[in-house]
């Protein structure tokens, strides 16, 4: 890490440097990178919270360049050349580089190091895999690396290098049992061994090292166990984090808990009987407390509990001024571990007119300090169903501040919780509909919603599809009452109900969301009923963001190290576009799609050889083939079928045309031919719609079978038909094609995530020559640069049409057939298509727009589908299309929609034109046609 020139100047770091470096794997680098990058994250990690646990030899290696990076820091009061450079490839967040000079090298003027401390804790023994139904087991060595002076406790060594003898016999004594008896005792009792599970530090001020051992069973010593303080039972309800032993118990799975802290945030939401004054002024005292009971953060009246839980009288409305100091806490632990609560008697839109006043006033002042601690979140319970002049303060704010500070609005899901007055809306989603709508729809990063688990909920959120609306809202966070976890009669232990788990479990969309407990506001819980309530709330949710719910398997996606999900992509075009080698090994990973297009040839190449006149050759051309995967598969076709119906003496002889535009892709293909295909092909490169003149050229043989997957996520949104069309001149009256013919679907969608994320994807200044996909080309200014110029007012990011793979939405009806394309198209069919497709809505929604999908026949029964009803297992290579709407569109209760789409082509390209046509007050309207004559989303039939 250090030149010779700043190895003069520097002293040798004050720690051991191990002569064998430790070995360091990740599947996710490439080899020879994995160490480095590692090393890049423990130490950014380290320099972020200043106190971490990981593997030991990890925390071994990394501790050397962290001590030799606060070294240079230290020794640099200049910030030279060399040290910018070593921070900011070392510090993989940018902000870090601030934390260090400020926070970190202040503590260090004075010292020569070392200025990081190691310690190691007992091993840890962790089920690595399952062999033969058997679980394997290995030891894992824990160490903890800490920045000296860091604001937590110290950790002793002789606390964290002993490991409990208790434990260890009972692990060595479960190891050693080979038995029949322990082994009938498996097949029907889970047999839980946790020897520890180490919480680190997640509250500023917080030292806790939490030990529990969760045992289902004990072969036949009652003996050991009774009364010991490691043997904590934990017995959440049944969710996706517990797992069925056969006879109705359930046992949380005790792998979600070993980083379930970390990666779940629980917090506290403070109330009158909790906060008290005095914390006002040892917020870190509170927050310990909260820390060792397992809980990540703390939402606190931002004024202080003084303030915030202040009542107003009739002759009273002066309230007690802001009393919550902020030199109390560093400013970095404010914005990590404390959130803002707005003061509970605050009402923008009270009765009482003089209480409305004086909470605008407040709200205000609120809002301001919380900017000023730094911190990152505001919570607002929504008091009234009708909450505009709440929404006109907080309108302001958003689009007039420039923070950082978002707001949690807070809505129950209980009507019996909110004040509803005669006209206001009884729906709960359309409450929170309603207040979004008044605050302009304001983006995610400012405007979010949490939902309040009541005791009692409206029937809307026992309802599937109902509850599925708020999927596509911006739900950051979840209130939970104490009052709705139960007493489990097995175990004294507190859960969630199976109604509130599974509401829990089905919003659960990723694991950014937080989750908060509210306990009574007459009465402090017991410590152990605290703790219970977070590791439940952690149980029922611990799996759910890795269960993708949507229109396809996505393990590939998920074991990726790229997140796929919501995120908006421009649709390729590939007839116009060259795509690169990184595009094409993407779609080849796909596990399902070759397999189905074998099958298909296969059954073709046997409809059409065992004709008694067939002779034993068979011409098969793959057009579009990019790096081949369909030649390949077209081989193992032949293959399969000389095999099963073919003997040696009269082997089919496949004579295979391989076509493709791509000149970049050819150089993969040759070689291919050469050292894969034995020379067995030939290959042609030229568009397909210019093929017959090289059919001619090369004296080729026409085709019996013609192989593409020309298909986009729409369907016909690539330019299939067109491609294929074009090469009707050299087909026989009975060629195959495969695919034989494809739908498109549709259905209307409801995604405020995706309406905002569509709004939020204009283009910046530097983009505006690059990836248009509209009519118009870019145009050189005078100045040198290059942007799209519209000649329309008509041109919108609204109008595009995009791929995304769908998770925070929600489809408000089955999709519907749209357009209909069948090969070969001897007939000559146009391909211009419209359609008006209508829906019924069953349930109050805004409509932002719709999703696209396909079904594709490929050959008889043999089908690729991405449609949700028809959905082949396993097929990642399509996500769905998105077609927007310009403005979200409110629909109620058995609202009757219809979609007009087009499908328009001309002598350069095809494109989309959509509206929707709806009723109000008896009288039919249109929404503005989108994509007018192309100029937004235009899909080129050339270069």
């Amino acid at each position: 890490m250090a030149t010779s020139r700043v190895g003069a100047t520097l002293p040798k770091i004050k720690v051991t440097v191990g002569h064998i470096p430790q070995r360091l794997k990740d599947t996710v680098f490439p080899p020879g990178r994995a160490r480095l990058e590692i090393l890049r994250q423990i130490v950014t990690r380290l320099v972020r919270e200043e106190r971490v646990e990981l593997k030991y030899n990890r925390a071994v290696e990394a501790r050397q360049y962290t001590e030799r990076l606060i070294q240079l820091a230290v020794n640099d009061g200049q910030r030279d050349e060399y040290t910018n450079r070593m921070m900011d490839w070392w510090l993989l967040e940018k902000d870090l580089v601030e934390k260090m000079y400020k926070v970190i090298v202040p503590r260090f003027k004075e010292a020569e190091g070392p200025y990081t401390s190691l310690f190691r804790l007992p091993d840890q023994l962790l089920t690595q895999r399952l062999r033969g139904g058997r679980p394997h087991w290995k030891h894992y060595q824990i160490g903890v690396l800490e920045i000296d002076g860091n604001p937590f406790p110290p950790i002793k060594q002789n606390d964290v290098a002993r490991s409990d003898p208790f434990v260890e016999t009972l692990i060595e004594k479960a190891l050693r049992t080979r038995s029949a008896d322990l082994e009938a005792k498996l097949k029907s009792i889970l047999l839980v061994l946790r020897a520890l599970l180490w919480f680190a530090h997640a509250i500023e001020n917080s030292k806790m090292i939490f030990m529990m051992i969760h045992l289902g069973a004990i072969a036949d010593d009652e003996k050991m166990g009774k009364g010991h303080p490691c043997l904590q039972p934990l017995s959440p309800p049944s969710t996706p984090a517990t797992v069925n032993t056969g006879n109705n118990d359930f046992l949380p799975d005790p792998s979600c808990f070993t980083e379930a802290r970390t990666r779940i945030n629980v917090g506290w939401l403070s109330g009158p009987a909790d906060a008290k004054p005095l914390y006002d002024t040892s917020i870190s005292t509170y927050s310990q407390r909260l820390g060792c009971k397992l809980y990540n953060f703390v939402c606190y009246p931002v004024g202080g509990a003084v303030r915030g839980f202040w009542e107003p009288k009739s002759n009273d409305y002066n309230p007690p001024p802001i009393s919550l100091p902020d030199l109390q806490l560093q400013n970095h632990l404010w914005e990590t571990y404390v959130n803002g609560q707005v003061s509970a008697w605050i009402d923008c839109d009270a009765d009482d007119e003089k209480l409305a006043a004086l909470s605008e006033k407040e709200i205000l002042k609120e809002i301001n300090y919380a900017c000023y601690l730094g911190l990152r979140n505001f919570t607002i319970p929504l008091k009234r169903a009708s909450s505009p002049r709440l929404a006109a303060v907080l309108r302001k704010w958003m689009w007039t501040k420039n923070t950082s500070l978002s707001f949690w609005i807070f809505v129950p899901t209980s009507s019996d919780n909110i004040i509803i007055n005669s006209g206001d809306p009884t729906d709960i989603w359309t409450i929170w509909s309603d207040f979004r709508t008044l605050c302009n729809n304001f983006h995610m990063k400012k405007l979010n919603v949490g939902l309040r688990l009541c005791t009692d909920v409206e029937e809307e959120f026992l309802d599937g599809a109902r509850v599925s609306r708020w999927r596509g809202e911006p739900l950051a966070a979840f209130w939970v009452d104490s009052e709705v976890f139960l007493n489990m009669p097995e175990t004294g232990a507190v859960g969630l109900s199976h109604a509130h788990s599974t509401l829990l479990s089905a919003l659960w969309v990723k694991d950014q969301s937080r989750v908060v407990v509210r306990g009574p506001d007459d009465r402090e819980l017991p410590s152990e009923t605290l703790t219970q309530m977070a590791t439940a709330l952690r149980a029922v949710v611990s799996n759910c963001a890795y269960q993708i719910r949507g229109f396809t398997d996505v393990g590939y996606l998920a074991d990726g190290s790229i997140d796929y999900t919501d995120v908006l992509q421009m649709p390729l075009q590939p007839l116009s576009d060259n795509l690169d080698s990184g595009v094409y090994n993407t779609f080849e990973q796909d596990p399902c799609k070759y397999t189905r297009y074998r099958d298909a040839i296969f059954l073709a190449i046997k409809d059409i050889a065992e004709v008694p006149s067939f002779g034993d050759d068979l011409t098969l051309y793959v057009l579009g083939a990019g790096r081949g995967p369909l030649v390949s598969a077209s081989i193992e076709a032949f293959r399969e079928f000389n095999k099963k119906h073919r003997t040696r003496h009269n082997l089919l002889r496949p004579n295979i045309v391989v076509v493709e535009k791509n000149p970049n892709a050819i150089v993969t293909l040759r070689f291919c031919n050469e050292r894969a295909w034995q020379g067995s092909c030939t290959i042609v490169e030229s568009d397909m719609r210019s093929l017959e003149e090289k059919v001619e050229q090369l004296e080729l043989e026409k085709p019996d079978i013609i192989v593409s997957e020309l298909l986009g996520s729409f369907g016909d949104n690539e330019l299939s038909p067109e491609c294929l069309d074009g090469v009707s001149g050299i087909l026989k009256p009975k060629t195959i094609s495969i695919p034989q013919s494809y739908t498109n679907y549709i259905t209307p969608i409801h995604s405020t995530y995706m309406y905002q994320s569509v709004i939020n994807g204009s283009r910046c200044h530097w983009s505006q020559g690059m990836g248009n996909h509209g009519r118009q080309l870019p145009v050189e200014q005078e100045d040198g640069s290059w942007i799209y110029e519209s000649k329309t007012d008509t041109a919108s990011i609204m109008d595009q049409v995009y791929v995304v793979f769908l998770k925070s939405a929600t489809l408000i009806a089955n999709p519907m057939p749209v357009f209909t394309f069948d090969h070969p198209n001897f007939t000559g069919a146009s391909n211009e298509r419209s359609q008006r497709i209508p829906f019924e809505v069953g349930m109050n929604v805004d409509i932002m727009g719709f999703a696209g999908y396909f079904r594709m026949t490929l050959y008889k029964d043999v089908e690729l589908s991405i449609e949700p009803s028809s959905h082949s297992p396993g097929l990642i290579s399509w996500f769905p299309a998105l077609l927007p709407l310009r403005k979200m569109h409110r629909v109620n209760s058995g609202d009757k929609i219809t979609l007009i789409i087009d499908r328009k082509v001309d002598s350069t390209g095809v494109w989309y034109e959509w509206q929707l046509e709806y009723e109000e007050n008896g009288e039919t309207k249109l929404t503005p046609r989108q994509n007018k004559n192309g100029e937004t989303y235009y899909m080129r039939l050339s270069s």
